[in-house]
């Protein structure tokens, strides 16, 4: 408490003496030209998509779910949650692949990829993405071996696993799906600087043309570690670009991150995918999970598995009710011990001046960019209930009058689902 009041103090006095407004941080997930350049691309590949060859055999046996997990830097299972020193609690994409794992193998065939630089993988680098390619091939290596015609395939990913997991979809669309044998030569043809070469192998007998049925990501940061300059050409090189691919896709996204590493936004996303990207109370790991308490992080992990359970993947029917999952709108979000309990102390100060010193994600960046022009910013419901709920709450961005204003003007809806609405969400007393 004690501290907490020194660091008020502080901000005040910076607030008295400091000029800048706030720094709204974000970027689009290319450059406009890059980005208008991706939508044309995108066009044409669908055009094209008519052409691409089709397996012809017939299905046989049962339609089985293949789900795969790739889980963020450092991030694997774990027996329990080892906080300190070490900082080892599973993250969401490890809690989802158990609940997915307990459905019987001839109906659903879980994979879990640990994430870069874990215990498994010790001479991967956690800076500049070193092992991020390493990440993708093992999940697409495990794809080749287990994949059986007409299984309908599920993609999850976490922090830099949701990078991999770009990757993953992006091979796919790019040089399909490599049939057995053949996984070494798809990569040579994937990563061809020769748009050709990779356009070859597709067509070949080597490759089965598959989708994504469904994608559910969990904060997919946009400056990726492989360029720790911000530039995007990591887009493009490693054809992180979302694609036709992809049929249906969930992005749950972190309001209340500051940190301009984890910074994100919305994903451009073909015009064929039905695509959902949402707001939640938090910061990246308070989304993606990771610490100690999963009050928060349970309720954007409800959130993606309601939408995979939509599409089809299959959940134990108690998923919904069992207290491990429950969330709770008034938990502590990380943040909070930090920044986002400022803007609760400070009422009636020109907060915009306190938050010169720090930066606020800006949901509304980029609108026109992704054709999104017209359409409205979704945040979860659990933001609504908390600022009805915790008197004198407000996210972030009601704290700096630039990001606010352009939420305002996008227009903002606020969705829900069936794990918040009907598993008893808990609130402190």
């Amino acid at each position: 408490m004690a501290f907490s009041r020194i660091l008020v103090s502080a901000l005040v006095a910076l607030a008295g003496a400091q000029q800048e407004e706030c720094l709204p941080t974000g970027e689009c997930a290319a450059p406009s030209t890059a980005m208008l350049q991706s939508r044309s691309r995108a066009a044409a590949e669908t055009t094209d998509e008519g052409h691409e060859r089709k397996a012809t055999t017939q299905c046989t046996g049962t339609r089985r779910k293949v789900a795969i997990f790739m889980d963020g830097t450092g991030n694997e299972l774990q027996d329990r949650c080892d906080w300190l020193p070490n900082k080892l609690c599973e993250t969401n994409i490890a809690r989802m692949y158990r609940l997915a794992k307990e459905i019987p193998e001839a109906k659903q065939v879980s994979y879990y990829e640990p994430g870069v630089a874990s215990s498994q993988f010790p001479d991967e680098s956690y800076q500049f993405g070193v092992g991020t390619k390493n990440h993708f091939l093992r999940a697409y290596n495990w794809l080749v071996d287990n994949y059986r015609l007409c299984d309908e395939i599920y993609l999850f990913g976490f922090s830099r696993g949701a990078h991999s997991s770009r990757m993953l979809q992006g091979a796919l669309h790019r040089v399909g799906l490599a049939m057995k044998g053949h996984a070494a030569e798809a990569e040579v043809a994937h990563f061809a600087s020769d748009a050709s070469q990779a356009s070859a192998f597709k067509a070949s007998h080597k490759s089965l043309s598959v989708e994504v049925h469904f994608f559910g990501m969990f904060d997919g940061v946009l400056r990726t570690l492989m360029s720790p300059n911000g530039e995007h050409s990591n887009i493009e090189k490693f054809h992180l670009q979302m694609t036709s691919t992809v049929k249906t896709f969930a992005h749950a996204m972190a309001l209340s991150e500051h940190r301009e590493i984890f910074d994100t936004n919305e994903l451009y996303t073909d015009p064929s995918t039905s695509s959902t990207q949402a707001w939640f109370v938090g910061q990246h790991a308070d989304v993606g999970g990771g610490y100690p308490t999963t009050e928060l992080s349970n309720i954007p992990m409800g959130w993606v598995l309601d939408k995979a359970a939509e599409a089809g993947l299959q959940l134990p029917a108690d998923w919904r009710s069992r207290p491990a999952n429950a969330g709770n709108i008034l938990g502590d979000a990380y943040t909070e011990l930090g920044l986002d309990a400022i803007g609760s102390i400070l009422q009636g100060i020109n907060l915009e001046k306190v938050f010169a010193i720090a930066t606020v994600r800006n949901p509304a960046l980029c609108r026109a960019e992704m054709g999104k022009a017209g359409q409205k910013l979704l945040l979860h419901k659990s933001v609504q209930d908390r600022m009805h709920q915790n008197n004198g709450w407000v996210p972030l961005q009601w704290c700096c009058s630039k990001v606010k204003a352009a939420m305002d003007a996008a227009g903002i809806e606020y969705i829900t689902n069936t794990h918040y609405d009907t598993a008893a969400t808990a609130t402190k007393v």
